[in-house]
């Protein structure tokens, strides 16, 4: 074999090879993804059972372990960012509530760097940001207020209906707490969660934050219709549980309008 015949043959190996390499790594990140779709897939069946604290943990364990071994995934930090504003809830102490939070704002701030332009990572920042600044009675801050009114219209922007419209009941409940002077509006906040009722109309938080507002501005036959709206409508976003918690406060709202 002559020296142009070596140098074609070894060229065609060296192509062969490097394609068959090439196909070799996209096989694998093809079985990848669909281990880790198959991964998601599995936390969130979990979540939703997220009234038993151990099927909690576990998603936050299973989206830590995926970001530590694939930091530029953003599906699990804003899973991490959410089930950590979860995970917070249940902490008896304000130790562990505050450090489920901060776990939270950090993996959402990854989130909002790898993706700004999808609204998970925005909406689970402001939500970690909103209860870690009420836990450190820091909420008239106005740095923070800026921060969180600021995430929460960001991810209004690109997804109103994202967690079953919860984003109107998000603002709309921001602009009615907060005074004048830090950007307070009642009537904007009121009108953000009568629309929020109007394209969630099974979002039970929406329907309860609303009627509770109804009943401070003494308008009571429209508070009474959402509070019983509450007791007997469905929210498939809610637990058992959850569901129970809201229908409580429903009950207890409705019997201060009797009496």
């Amino acid at each position: 074999m002559d020296l142009a015949n070596e140098k074609f043959v070894f060229s065609t190996l060296e192509r062969s090879f490097s394609v068959n390499r090439l196909v070799s790594i996209l096989i694998v990140l093809a079985i990848s993804r669909v281990l880790l779709a198959d991964d998601f897939a599995e936390i969130d069946r979990m979540f939703v059972l997220r009234d038993e604290p151990a099927n909690l943990n576990r998603c936050v364990e299973l989206c830590k372990q995926i970001t530590q071994e694939q930091p530029q995934n953003y599906e699990a930090w804003w899973r991490l960012a959410k089930y950590e504003f979860y995970f917070s809830d249940i902490q008896k102490s304000d130790s562990d509530k505050e450090n489920a939070l901060k776990n939270g704002i950090d993996a959402a701030k990854k989130a909002v760097t790898l993706d700004p332009k999808r609204v998970e990572g925005h909406f689970w920042l402001a939500s970690n940001d909103g209860e870690y600044a009420e836990l450190k009675g820091a909420f008239k801050s106005m740095s923070l207020i800026h921060l969180i009114r600021s995430e929460f219209e960001t991810a209004f922007q690109i997804n109103p209906r994202y967690e079953n419209g919860a984003v109107y009941q998000a603002l709309g409940e921001l602009y009615i707490r907060l005074p004048g002077l830090f950007g307070g509006d009642d009537d904007k906040g009121v009108a953000l969660l009568e629309t929020g009722v109007q394209k969630a109309p099974s979002n039970l938080n929406l329907k309860l934050t609303l009627g509770e507002f109804y009943i401070k501005k003494k308008k009571n036959d429209e508070a009474q219709k959402l509070l019983n709206d509450v007791l007997k409508a469905d929210d498939p976003m809610l637990t058992e549980n959850e569901k129970r918690d809201l229908r409580q406060r429903a009950s207890h709202d409705l019997a201060g309008l009797k009496s």
